[in-house]
């Protein structure tokens, strides 16, 4: 009875892990679309097409290996790329600029 009291607690766990790396992927992609990334990016492999296609597609961004830090620094205009600082300083809050970052650096497919 005990092993199985143990092997449900694990299922649990890793459901509940699992749950929550869904929902902060999920939510990197409405904070990316909420915040108009895609006024410049695109994102072809997810079908996000730029209305401007002024920046880069980022459908393998995350192949990049840029740190979380980094990223976040970057989109916060305090860190350069290129000597360039990105365009727009990102508005939203440091719990959304983390999902933001942890779901662009999640993104791996190569553009279509």
């Amino acid at each position: 009875m005990k092993t199985f009291k143990i092997i449900v607690s694990a299922a649990m766990l890793v459901l509940l892990v699992a749950g929550i790396v869904t929902a902060q992927t999920a939510d990197g992609k409405d904070l990316f679309l909420d915040g108009k990334c895609n006024t410049c990016h695109s994102i072809s492999s997810l079908e996000i097409k730029g209305k401007m296609d002024k920046g880069p597609d980022l459908s393998d961004f995350g192949s990049k290996e840029m740190t979380n830090e980094f990223l976040t620094k970057y989109l916060n205009k305090e860190e350069k790329l290129n000597e360039k600082t990105h365009p727009v300083k990102y508005k939203g809050t440091e719990e959304e600029m983390t999902a933001l970052v942890t779901w662009l650096n999640s993104l791996k497919a190569k553009a279509e």
